[in-house]
């Protein structure tokens, strides 16, 4: 299950990037497309924990990986998330 609501991203004096929200069922297809910049990566890194919203909020798997430290991330994304 992937789901998103209101989430956004700000790089740090840089563009700010907003992502349409998602409710995706588990087993369920995601494809990200747009032009170099639109996002992304930066949405599979927000999905992973690797990168934290601005704004918003992501599960992955009904763990939002914000509320998890760092250790907790790194151990529920090698349990729940990967990507190539």
């Amino acid at each position: 299950m992937i789901r998103s609501q209101q989430l956004a991203f700000n790089y740090p004096g840089g563009i700010g990037l907003v992502f349409t929200d998602i409710d995706l069922a588990q087993g369920g297809a995601l494809v990200l497309r747009g032009n170099s910049g639109s996002g992304k990566s930066t949405f599979l890194a927000l999905a992973a924990g690797l990168l934290t919203s601005s704004q918003g909020v992501i599960e992955i798997a009904s763990q939002n990986p914000a509320q998890l430290n760092a250790s907790q991330r790194d151990a529920w994304r090698g349990r729940a998330v990967g990507f190539l």
